[in-house]
């Protein structure tokens, strides 16, 4: 089970380091009065076009595999 737990929150680090170098998630913060607000904003616009073009370049790579797969094998 604490393996498990482990897993989980690595998973969770590396997709939140992911989205801030991606540009998924931004921190901002503000202070008035003493007072000290933090927020984070998510950017779904770019989450979408990311993943637009996540799944064009895994269907791509798909059809290049199959057109080299029916090559070599024509080839024989």
């Amino acid at each position: 089970m604490k393996k498990l737990l482990i897993v989980v929150v690595v998973i969770v680090g590396c997709a939140a380091a992911l989205g801030f170098h991606r540009g998924w998630f931004r921190l901002g913060s503000d202070s008035d009065a003493g007072k000290r607000s933090v927020t984070v904003t998510m950017d779904k616009d770019k989450i979408e076009q990311d993943k637009e073009t996540a799944v064009q370049k895994v269907q791509n790579g798909a059809r290049q595999a199959k057109k080299s797969a029916a090559t070599t094998t024509d080839a024989r």
